[in-house]
């Protein structure tokens, strides 16, 4: 076992043969140290010596113009002028006929909007329902006007399924439980 002054001198050893300053003598910058394994200050002059000739020139200069518009691109897309993007086409329902169609947002718009089909304003927003009468999930949504939307009172069923529809509902995993159809809702609130 050896004394604390014995182990304090081969750690002081040690970090002495880790650690050595860098030879000002030769114009060795300080991020030259090679830290006693003599690997990293190899690679580093390789490194150097590649970039003073022609295709290391070329590379670093293309490195250099990459990384710039890199820059560009992120300042940009993150502080630059924003454009109005294209209007977005949302689907609503009429209130009179059931059926569906396409209207373009736009700024200040009020509802109901008119329906193509009533030639009325009874269009309202819809909502899908992404279920099947058997709980399975449906390829493409059922559009529904939820009670809520046109100021009915209670919860909003599908026509379609029978199952409960609830505002901005989210596309269902694979697997996932349906929601309740009226019966079960019904029974679900009785208990």
């Amino acid at each position: 076992m050896s004394s604390p002054r014995v182990t304090a001198l081969n750690e002081a050893s040690f970090v002495s043969d880790v650690y050595r300053e860098p030879d000002l003598n030769r114009n060795e910058p300080l991020w030259m140290n090679d830290h006693g394994d003599g690997e990293s200050s190899l690679m580093l002059r390789g490194i150097r010596e590649f970039l003073n000739t022609p295709a290391g020139k070329v590379s670093g200069l293309v490195l250099v113009l990459a990384g710039i518009a890199i820059a560009a691109f992120s300042t940009w897309s993150t502080y630059g002028a924003s454009t109005p993007s294209a209007p977005s086409k949302f689907t609503y329902i009429c209130s009179e006929t059931g059926k569906t169609f396409q209207v373009s947002s736009k700024e200040g718009m009020k509802f109901p909007v008119d329906s193509p089909f009533s030639g009325k304003a009874t269009g309202y927003p819809a909502t899908p329902c992404f279920w099947n009468k058997d709980g399975t999930i449906r390829s493409s949504p059922n559009w529904v006007l939820l009670n809520e939307t046109k100021g009915a009172m209670g919860p909003t069923f599908c026509p379609e399924c029978g199952r409960l529809v609830e505002q901005n509902p989210r596309e269902p995993a694979p697997g996932e439980r349906p929601p309740p159809t009226k019966a079960e809702y019904e029974r679900q609130r009785m208990q």
